[in-house]
């Protein structure tokens, strides 16, 4: 399950916000809150685009996503 707070913790302390994120990840809004919620899975693609995106490295990366 997603740590959707810890990702949203890194999101805020980026300066960006949920919709730049979900752009980035080429989803909608409403598509990053159902990931976000676990209504739907983040692909493997989408994980490493925000890593990337946001700057994170992969222990915070594991935290948010295989804790």
């Amino acid at each position: 399950m997603v740590d959707a707070n810890l990702l949203k913790y890194y999101v805020m302390e980026s300066g960006k916000s949920l919709a730049d994120v979900a752009a980035a990840i080429g989803v909608t809004p409403a598509t990053l809150h159902r990931k976000m919620s676990g209504r739907s899975d983040f692909y493997r693609k989408e994980m490493q685009d925000i890593a990337s995106y946001l700057g994170l490295d992969r222990d915070t990366i594991d935290r948010i996503f295989f804790n």
